[in-house]
């Protein structure tokens, strides 16, 4: 339980990334949120013919998380 805050916190260092990004604009929301994500969409063959709108509204719905190393992730 230490190491999964001591992860937490070096990655993150206390800062809710989530609560952060809501305090402005939805339209600058989506600027920043495409920014942090372009990379994992642009790889992502389902999203190759996508356009701009599109990825913004779609980067709009993703969340950060952090999960210590060695934890499994399943989301069922």
């Amino acid at each position: 339980m230490e190491d999964s805050f001591e992860h937490e916190w070096k990655n993150t260092k206390g800062i809710d990334m989530n609560s952060i990004l809501k305090t402005f604009p939805e339209c600058i929301q989506a600027d920043i949120c495409l920014h942090l994500n372009r990379e994992l969409l642009n790889n992502c063959p389902v999203f190759e013919d996508a356009d701009e709108i599109c990825l913004r509204a779609l980067a709009l719905l993703f969340k950060s998380t952090h999960i210590p190393p060695g934890d499994t992730l399943i989301h069922q």
